[in-house]
């Protein structure tokens, strides 16, 4: 293992699933249960720009077939869609491939129902893709992708930092946590260190969301929820960190979304 590898692994386990043990079944259960809600509303700028961008470099084309892996209720696979042959959406929320077909607009989708950690694959597809996975978010994860194809494979994942409110809440709670682990910059250095002719991009857009006091409270107690009992302790910590960022009874969530996405070749 490498140094650049290490770091990676040590920011991985900083996310909270990790620091509070979560189990397998706890993790598809949130997954599952966000499936309703789920929005991919901050990102459609980048996503549109993404699509664009695979679409020059023809990584999409008429000739190929997708395997998105973690698909989701179908953020990525329904544009591309448009593109390409096929995609085949796998993920492992029965929920999230529900709204996948209530949204897919074309004839050429496949849902896939299946955890991605005990899939195995056959290098069946032309473009193995992933975005905003967490599961592939790994050096095994992205030797594994390229095992599903010979030809290209796409990795998208979060460029984050630490100051948002709910890492501030964590904070508060005494909880070292942090989304650092996920920025596209570590598997980006591991693939260049493995030999992979890998290219990376990133792709921003300005978020400014406004919620009532009690919306954002009635959130991030949603969100703490999945990892940890929300007892009065907890309900303090939260007041505590959005008294200081709210106004008239305003919070506002603001910040620059910065998406990383590498392409590559499994031969490298």
């Amino acid at each position: 293992m490498t140094a650049d590898t290490e770091e990676w692994e040590r920011e991985r386990l900083r996310h909270p699933m990790f620091g509070e043990s979560m189990s397998k079944d706890n993790m598809a259960e949130c997954w599952e249960r966000s499936s309703g809600t789920y929005s991919f509303d901050r990102y459609y700028t980048i996503r549109d720009s993404i699509i664009n961008d695979l679409s020059e470099l023809d990584v999409l084309n008429k000739g190929r077939c997708v395997l998105d892996i973690g698909c989701g209720p179908g953020t990525f696979a329904i544009p591309m869609s448009r593109y390409v042959k096929s995609v085949t959406c796998m993920d492992g929320s029965s929920g999230m491939l529900k709204r996948l077909a209530e949204n897919a607009d074309t004839d050429n989708i496949y849902p896939l129902e299946a955890d991605w950690n005990e899939y195995v694959p056959d290098g069946s597809y032309d473009v193995a893709f992933t975005s905003l996975c967490p599961p592939t978010n790994s050096p095994e994860s992205l030797m594994k992708m390229e095992k599903c194809t010979g030809n290209t494979c796409v990795y998208i994942s979060s460029i984050n930092n630490d100051d948002s409110i709910h890492i501030k809440i964590w904070k508060k709670l005494g909880k070292n946590y942090s989304y650092v682990g996920y920025n596209t910059e570590y598997p980006y250095r591991f693939l260049k260190s493995i030999g992979r002719d890998a290219e990376m991009r990133t792709y921003s857009q300005k978020s400014d969301i406004e919620l009532s006091y009690d919306a954002a409270f009635k959130g991030e107690i949603s969100r703490l929820s999945q990892y940890i009992e929300c007892d009065e302790n907890v309900n303090t910590a939260v007041r505590s960190v959005l008294d200081a960022h709210s106004k008239d009874g305003v919070v506002r969530y603001c910040s620059d979304m910065t998406l990383g996405m590498i392409v590559w070749n499994p031969t490298g």
